[in-house]
């Protein structure tokens, strides 16, 4: 399979280096859409061979939709990749070798890793997401944590993607946070939440009260964190301080 990479940034001098790199291996085309960087992201990508193309920020949705649409890239499948994340050695082989057999894209698993690269295998644990598509079959959902819509049948690649969820500290994850919990707010008050948010946003949408706790039940015991010892606790009591925050900005 020939696949382009499309990597979406905004002031990833600290990742993007290594996010590149990691897909060297698989494409010749890989595409740097960059958010305005302030620090050196885009001298970093370009040294190592990247297309650059900038555009303001816009929300998720807008922006994601707004480069699949006005990109040009080399070829009909692309993968994409966020900053933070690495594509492991056995995800490269597993696409570079993938035939399509009539699928329009594939979901892809995340190997999570905290904020000193322990894995949480239950406590972030997720289900697939698209990232790997053919560019005119799929469109993006929501200002935050887009949810992705293809036209055609979805498959489930086998390796994962190693994505480093704190590699600019727990200061960084917390002002992100704020402002997703902002956003989030809005859209709850808004009635802009849908059936293909996480069961647990569904269900708790409209309760105003007790956020904290029902996510961290949901954590450490329906989703099993606790088996992931100390950091799993610690990862969940941060989670569920952010839906503390979205219960704050909707009152």
């Amino acid at each position: 399979m020939k696949v382009s990479v499309l990597i979406l940034t905004l002031n990833e001098e600290l990742n993007i280096a290594e996010c590149i790199r990691s897909v060297q291996g698989l494409t010749d085309d890989i595409i740097v859409f960059d958010s305005i960087s302030s620090d050196n992201t885009v001298k970093i990508a370009s040294d190592l061979g990247a297309r650059i193309v900038e555009r303001e920020f816009s929300g998720w949705a807008a922006h994601q939709n707004w480069a699949l649409n006005n990109i040009r890239f080399k070829y009909d499948w692309v993968l994409y990749v966020d900053a933070d994340e690495r594509v492991s050695t056995d995800l490269l082989y597993e696409i570079s070798n993938l035939e399509p057999d009539g699928f329009k894209a594939f979901k892809v698993f995340r190997d999570n890793r905290f904020i000193s690269g322990e894995s949480l295998k239950f406590s972030m644990k997720c289900p697939g997401i698209v990232r790997l598509f053919t560019v005119n079959n799929i469109f993006y959902q929501r200002d935050i944590n887009p949810v992705a819509f293809v036209d055609g049948k979805v498959g489930k690649l086998k390796s994962k993607l190693i994505h480093y969820n704190f590699s600019k500290g727990v200061d960084e994850w917390l002002f992100k946070h704020i402002d997703y919990a902002k956003r989030e707010a809005l859209e709850f008050r808004n009635g802009q939440f849908n059936q293909n948010l996480p069961i647990l946003k569904r269900r708790t949408a409209n309760i105003v009260r007790f956020r904290f706790v029902l996510r961290m039940i949901y954590q450490l015991v329906f989703k099993l964190g606790i088996l992931d010892g100390y950091a799993g606790f610690r990862y969940s009591v941060l989670i569920s301080f952010y839906e503390q925050l979205i219960e704050e900005y909707m009152r």
